[in-house]
This record gives structure tokens, C-alpha cells and sequence, in this order.
């Protein structure tokens, strides 16, 4: 999958839709859903944050995760992360608060590693991506614009940090509000592209840090294995 890719823009319709109630209708699939698969990529300025993988803490910057939400508590994905220059690829599960990680296709490890990384935190009645959409503030509706061939509906909005920060499992935790991008297929309003941007961290080399995520094959067959240590 092709990921920075930009949107071609359409006329926005002279009537645009009432953007709240597609947020909702966005929020309400997601918390509905008993599977959907996901893709974090993250671009410009690096942000760096610490993972413990059995040798302490050490700081790394994410590059992309791929993994699958089991509803109602259960992710399993592969995550590429830089610590200094060196890539690391890590296997990562979480069943609530039963976590395990697996260095570079290794041994499975049974504890957290990242501080915040919790699958409960995806998506809840009040939580994760059902509450980061619902909840959006400042909204301003873009348009109608091509997604790879797909009709989308572009919305951007502000979220607060905590729901913000669930959109990425929990990896990463954020303290203040950080504009959004979402981007709803107009056929049935299923999100399919959420871009969170973090302002003024451009330096001379790097656009301002931005994780894109997709999510796709809602409601798919579950694709893995739980580890079991042995």
C-alpha cells in the first residue's frame, strides 16, 4: 500500500454535509467493528520516545507499524522503530494488560514495551478512535476528493491529547491538543485515512512530524497467532 500520497481535491458541494453526524457515523463503525487491520507511517521530524526491550530504556523514533485490532482488547502488529541508526523490527501482542514482544523475530518476551501501550485504549464507548472522532473541535470540511480512486470526504479538525494519543495505541503519549485530518469514503462513510500532525517541529531538513493512519479490511478474519512463550 502506497501511503504519502496526497488527495486529489474536487469542488467542495455547494451544500456541504453536516460533518458532526459523519464524524459519528465514522466513530460508531470503528466501535462496532470486531476486527479492522491498521497502518502507522510516520513522516518529517522524527519524535523520539523510549521502549524498553529487555536491555533498559532506549530512544527510538517509529518508522511504520502494521497490525490487526481484535475487538474489544487485542492487538497484534509488526513495528519497524530507529534507535541511534540501527533498525529494530519488533513482533508486538497485547491482550489488555497480557503483553509480549518479540525483538527481531527472536524470543517472545511477556512484558510491556513501551510505557502507554494498551489495546483497550483503540477504540470504546468513550475511548480511542470512537471518542477522537466524535469529539473533534474546530471542524472545517475540505471536500470531496480522490483517494486512490475512492470518492473521500476530507474533514479536518483539532483532538486532545489523549485521544490523539490512542490512535497510536498508546505508544506515544501526547500532552497537547494536535490538529487532524480524516478522511471518510463517501460511499459509507468508513474512515479510511487519519493524518495526526504535530505544528512547529519542522527544522531546515524536515517537515513538521506526522503519523498517517490507515485503517482497512474491517471487519476481516483474524490473521494471527497469540504467543504463548513457548
Amino acid at each position: 500500500m502506497l501511503l504519502v500520497v496526497g488527495c486529489t481535491s474536487n469542488p467542495t458541494p455547494q451544500a456541504p454535509p453536516d460533518v458532526r453526524a459523519l464524524l459519528n457515523t465514522a466513530a460508531d463503525i470503528l466501535l462496532n467493528a470486531d476486527t479492522f487491520q491498521l497502518e502507522i507511517n510516520q513522516t518529517g521530524t522524527p519524535y523520539v520516545f523510549t521502549i524498553d526491550i529487555g536491555q533498559g530504556q532506549i530512544e527510538t523514533f517509529l518508522r511504520r507499524v502494521v497490525g490487526q485490532f481484535i475487538a474489544p482488547d487485542e492487538v497484534y502488529a509488526t513495528a519497524n522503530v530507529v534507535a541511534g541508526s540501527l533498525p529494530i523490527d519488533l513482533i508486538l501482542y497485547g491482550k489488555a494488560d497480557d503483553q509480549w514482544f518479540n525483538p527481531s523475530g527472536l524470543t517472545w518476551v511477556n512484558a510491556p514495551f513501551a510505557d502507554g501501550f494498551d489495546p483497550r485504549r483503540v477504540v470504546g464507548e468513550d475511548s480511542g478512535f470512537r471518542k477522537a472522532l466524535s469529539s473533534l473541535s474546530d471542524l472545517q470540511y475540505i471536500g470531496i476528493e480522490d483517494f486512490f480512486g475512492v470518492q473521500v470526504h476530507h474533514i479536518k479538525g483539532v483532538g486532545n491529547a489523549a485521544d490523539v494519543s490512542a490512535l497510536l495505541v498508546g505508544m506515544i503519549e501526547f500532552t497537547t491538543p494536535l490538529p487532524l485530518d480524516v478522511y471518510l469514503r463517501v460511499e459509507d462513510t468508513v474512515p479510511v485515512r487519519m493524518i495526526i500532525t504535530q505544528p512547529e517541529t519542522a527544522t531546515a531538513d524536515t517537515a513538521d512530524t506526522q503519523w498517517t493512519i490507515e485503517v482497512f479490511d474491517i471487519d476481516g478474519a483474524k490473521n494471527f497467532t497469540a504467543p504463548t512463550g513457548e
